[in-house]
């Protein structure tokens, strides 16, 4: 799967998501070094783009127990598993 292609549909995140607290959380993520250097700009750049939270394969939200634990996913459960 490449991660830089165009998603199925127009991206749509939870709207609920707390955009600051995963900027802190990427924050943290990147201090602590428990992620690739890669992943943790990859999400920034969806953060920045407020794709963050939405599927790069199909554009659908990722589950929000996901992204909050980790906001570097980038696939929803369904498009990581194909």
């Amino acid at each position: 799967m490449d991660i830089g292609s165009a998603p199925l549909v127009d991206p749509h995140p939870d709207p609920t998501l707390d955009l600051a607290a995963l900027a802190d959380r990427l924050a943290a993520l990147r201090a602590s070094g428990a992620r690739p250097t890669r992943a943790l700009d990859a999400a920034q750049a969806r953060l920045a783009a407020g794709t963050l939270g939405a599927c790069c394969r199909c554009g659908g939200p990722i589950e929000r127990d996901r992204v909050l634990n980790d906001p570097t996913v980038a696939f929803c459960r369904v498009c990581r598993d194909l």
